[in-house]
């Protein structure tokens, strides 16, 4: 399994939600000792090819779903206090992404 070096952080419009959202999950990964991890900021539709996990608001899971078949997609909750982002950091420490 490849090692994951870039995640985005996909919004409706790529707008406010979707930046706080990245700013966040940097911040945790930062902490998590995992600053080697690029996080992106996108709209929905403008997600690059070269990312290895898209992360999404939950209300935006099956669209994502629906533009990246077969790509992780992680669904979060909350854009501050999102308990997804502590699974997913989890996840990305045990290398189960």
């Amino acid at each position: 399994m490849a090692a994951i070096q870039k995640i985005a952080f996909a919004c409706d419009a790529g707008m406010a939600s979707g930046a706080i959202g990245a700013a966040r999950l940097r911040q945790k990964l930062r902490a998590a000792g995992l600053a080697h991890i690029m996080v992106v900021h996108c709209a929905l539709d403008e997600i690059p090819p070269d990312v290895d996990i898209i992360v999404a608001h939950e209300v935006l899971e099956s669209r994502v779903a629906d533009a990246r078949p077969g790509m992780p997609v992680v669904a979060i909750s909350d854009f501050f206090n999102a308990p997804e982002y502590e699974q997913l950091i989890r996840r990305l420490e045990m290398h189960m992404i």
